[in-house]
């Protein structure tokens, strides 16, 4: 600002801090919530709790995707592609590829006893022939109609792991994929186990939170 308003740096910083008594905070990004988003929280963290008994929040099996990339941010709206409807999008296929392994490797973190698959409302999650490919084979999960929408304050990879990864795998810029792709698999063994019980662990009082706040940000 003061750059821009040609003054003095410290004139402006008595200005701000002493005259005005502003505080200076990082910018934060939040998940976008209207009051029908609010409703449908506030209703279906209602629902989850009746459904998932306490300590049963340690037999959901977790899932989310995000995107590490070294290289420069590109414009979304710029980035499209043309099919006939939604449902014949390609991705929805790869998706369901993925969730296969997923199964699979949860399967065998719970050795055979009762666990719930966990996705969030992205398309190809909640796309019917995803739903359908999981009820096909009884793999009990919460589905798109019980999931809360906008709700990244609820998956705790969105708020006990993904943050720190990034600040650890990412501290230094990477040349190339392979570096990066390194990296990340470096610091995600190096994540305690505690860790993440404690982020699955706090489901249930999330929940509770969301309810308090009728539906609203509860961080």
């Amino acid at each position: 600002m003061a750059r821009e308003l040609s003054v003095n740096h410290e004139t402006m910083r008595k200005l701000v801090f002493e005259d005005l008594g502003l505080k200076s905070f990082k910018r934060k990004k939040v998940h976008y919530l209207n009051s029908s988003i609010r409703t449908k929280r506030l209703a279906r963290s209602k629902a989850l709790l009746q459904r998932l008994a306490p300590g049963t929040q340690n037999q959901i099996l977790f899932s989310d995707e995000k995107i590490f990339t070294f290289e420069e941010a590109w414009n979304r709206q710029n980035d499209r592609i043309f099919a006939t409807s939604p449902t014949a999008i390609p991705e929805n296929q790869k998706y369901i590829d993925s969730v296969q392994k997923s199964i699979v490797a949860g399967q065998n973190l719970f050795r055979n006893n009762t666990w719930i698959f966990q996705q969030d409302s992205a398309h190809a999650h909640a796309s019917k022939s995803t739903q359908d490919w999981l009820r096909a084979r009884k793999i009990e999960f919460i589905n798109k109609d019980e999931w809360l929408p906008s709700s990244p304050d609820l998956n705790s990879l969105d708020y006990s792991v993904w943050a720190n990864l990034v600040a650890k795998a990412c501290a230094k810029p990477h040349k190339s994929l392979d570096s990066l792709q390194l990296s990340l698999q470096r610091e995600w063994q190096k994540i305690p186990q505690d860790e993440l019980r404690n982020g699955v662990g706090n489901f249930r009082t999330r929940l509770q939170a969301v309810i308090s706040q009728k539906g609203g940000y509860i961080e």
